[in-house]
């Protein structure tokens, strides 16, 4: 018999995905993204992390260098 003290509590997880283009300057958007639109993410009232994530071109072609997540 399994009993549990009380009841699991619900929580309702959001992905937000944003592709860009490759950027002109790859270290200057890296700087203002991390330096200013992840410390607005986290003003939103609830949000309790962020994570970067980069991802790999589907064909031949290569992004430009940048900086790694910190």
């Amino acid at each position: 018999m399994i009993t549990r003290d009380r009841s699991p509590k619900e929580q309702t997880v959001y992905i937000l995905t944003v592709a860009y283009g490759h950027p002109t300057d790859p270290s200057a958007f890296d700087s203002h993204y991390e330096n200013v639109h992840l410390p607005l993410a986290g003003t939103v009232p609830g949000v309790r992390a962020t994570r970067v994530l980069r991802c790999s071109a589907l064909d031949d072609t290569h992004r430009p260098t940048t900086s790694s997540p910190s």
